[in-house]
């Protein structure tokens, strides 16, 4: 069957772009197997269809990997008439990976986040410090009281900003990680801190945007770069910055990747004793 183009570039949206790079890995790696067994990469047996994962299991991948691989393959393959990932034969051996390769956390342990915030709160009163360490500030903080990821943070845009006295929030209007039919915007909400004003988040961000507001233009996300020409930033950026500071408050950045903040702010939220629903609810 013939499917039109514009029809296959919307079947191709559905797929967001981090799973595009996934799959296409995954296709390259099959294909390249392939050729090596002269095997039609279209429609293979079962058992050369199998052999792939196998050979992926016998290195060391882990389940989870295995089962996008999985789901990578079924967009391409059909085996005996049938997509390969609900193959009854590959999901019985995908549950025997599961049973066999244990899955194992990321981390045994976290940094604590008291560490990165006596390290921000000596960058006080919020007009001192140069535009670099304040971009860090608002940063770190915005990830540590929305416990979002990155990603979330890096579509933070001014245009979708409510304003009220003690407390700004953002729409995230675009698509993110867990963005599904039926379910309401992300919104990210920054409140008053007024135990410590070193290290208010709302304050930091209010000083923030009036420092920027001169560079900016008709720019409106709201991290741009800190040096000419103040475009808005990139997610790797955000990424990178996130790690700089983590490492100059003695971080091991070679353990701890940038994500980790995550998994820091909603450990100490639940080490507060806060409810786990409420947790769950606010890092998305």
């Amino acid at each position: 069957m013939q499917i039109p183009a514009d029809v296959t570039q919307v079947l191709m949206a559905s797929w967001r772009q981090g799973t595009q790079k996934q799959y296409a890995t995954c296709h390259q790696k099959w294909v390249a197997f392939c050729s090596e067994r002269q095997v039609d990469y279209l429609a293979p047996s079962i058992n050369d269809a199998l052999n792939f994962p196998l050979t992926l299991y016998n290195n060391g991948l882990s389940y989870s990997t295995l089962n996008t691989d999985r789901l990578a393959l079924s967009t391409i393959i059909k085996i005996e008439g049938g997509d390969f990932g609900t193959n009854p034969v590959v999901t019985r051996f995908m549950k025997g990976v599961f049973e066999t390769r244990l899955p194992t956390p990321k981390y045994n342990s976290i940094w604590d986040v008291s560490l990165l915030l006596r390290h921000l709160s000596k960058s006080y009163p919020n007009v001192t410090p140069p535009l670099k360490d304040l971009t860090y500030k608002v940063l770190m903080l915005l990830l540590l009281v929305s416990g979002q990821r990155g990603q979330s943070i890096h579509l933070l845009d001014l245009k979708h900003l409510s304003k009220e006295d003690q407390r700004y929030s953002f729409d995230i209007l675009q698509h993110t990680k867990t963005s599904r039919p039926g379910v309401s915007p992300t919104q990210i909400e920054i409140a008053r801190y007024g135990s410590d004003t070193t290290i208010c988040p709302l304050s930091c961000l209010q000083e923030y945007i009036n420092r920027t507001q001169q560079f900016r233009g008709v720019e409106t996300k709201l991290f741009i770069s800190y040096v000419k020409p103040y475009k808005a930033v990139s997610r790797d950026t955000i990424s990178r910055w996130t790690k700089a500071t983590l490492k100059l408050c003695g971080i091991d950045t070679s353990v701890f990747s940038a994500h980790s903040t995550r998994a820091a702010s909603t450990s100490k939220a639940c080490a507060k004793d806060i409810p786990i629903h409420e947790i769950m609810d606010k890092a998305g």
